[in-house]
């Protein structure tokens, strides 16, 4: 039941970290706390690697997709709204 609380500790070490997004403080963080758990370095740092893909880099992707979408398909649509 402990393993589940790596996560969240190595994402509140990233945080207290100050540096934007936690890079690489969040992975170190959770490669020290799963080696704690007798996991080998190499399993760690892909699964480090596969969170950091799977969250934060994918809702960047996304992001880049609608800004994308927006700037040239609703190029043609104005807001009835908006006076300018």
């Amino acid at each position: 039941m402990s393993a589940m609380a790596i996560y969240p500790l190595a994402m509140l070490a990233g945080a207290a970290s100050m540096l934007p997004g936690g890079v690489g403080t969040t992975e170190v963080t959770l490669v020290a706390l799963l080696s704690l758990f007798d996991v080998p370095v190499g399993i760690s740092a892909l699964a480090a690697i596969g969170i950091r893909f799977a969250s934060m880099w994918f809702a960047v992707l996304c992001g880049f997709v609608a800004l994308i979408s927006l700037e040239f398909l609703g190029s043609n649509r104005r807001c009835s709204c908006s006076r300018f």
